[in-house]
């Protein structure tokens, strides 16, 4: 549900070309980003995707 919530917010940024800042911590290190100008790179959400994607495809494919 994470990357769900974070990447309807990014939409809403870019919709509505408003400023919505994330703080992120991957590989030891936090990070300040815009979801105006898309999901920041981690691996928390690079996994969600990477799930769903798999997910999506079993669907279709059986």
């Amino acid at each position: 549900m994470y990357c769900l919530a974070i990447g309807t917010l990014a939409l809403i940024a870019k919709q509505k070309q408003e400023t919505i800042d994330v703080l992120s911590f991957d590989n030891e290190m936090y990070r300040f980003s815009d979801l105006k100008g898309g999901l920041p790179d981690n691996s928390i959400i690079d996994e969600s995707i990477r799930l769903y994607e798999e997910e999506l495809e079993v669907m279709l494919n059986g």
